[in-house]
């Protein structure tokens, strides 16, 4: 139809001396050619848009699957681990407050011996000493 727009505007420039026939199928082909143009254009990025949204999708699936298959398992714990580990955890907390109450006391004992003023130390008190006032 382009082909026949731009035929049709060249006998008629030819064949008749007005050029107001001729603008008119100018007009009538630039406007067929550019919308022909887009249609093209839509079906090329169209058809790349789709592949591109199937290797997107292709990605993203083999990562989720290596995750479902590799990592969830390493972090996926019953029960009884669960409160075994949190059993660990709090005995590993109260060890630690009890190292650091014992040496903030030998810090205390020491300090005495040496003739500088120290705090006494608080029982169970394990925080940095309060600013006094």
């Amino acid at each position: 139809m382009i082909f026949a727009l731009v035929g049709a505007g060249r006998a008629l420039g030819s064949a008749v001396p007005t050029e107001g026939m001729a603008i008119m199928l100018s007009g009538m082909n630039t406007a067929l050619t550019t919308t022909a143009t887009a249609i093209t254009c839509f079906f090329i990025y169209s058809y790349f848009y789709g592949k591109l949204t199937d290797v997107q999708t292709h990605v993203f699936s083999v990562v989720e699957k290596t995750v479902l298959i590799h990592i969830i398992p390493r972090f996926a714990f019953d029960t009884e681990t669960v409160n075994h580990q949190t059993a660990q955890l709090i005995g590993e907390l109260k060890a630690w407050t009890f190292t650091k109450d014992i040496l903030s006391r030998y810090d205390y004992y020491f300090q005495e011996k040496a003739g500088a003023p120290a705090e006494e130390p608080h029982a169970g008190h394990t925080g940095p000493a309060e600013p006094s006032q």
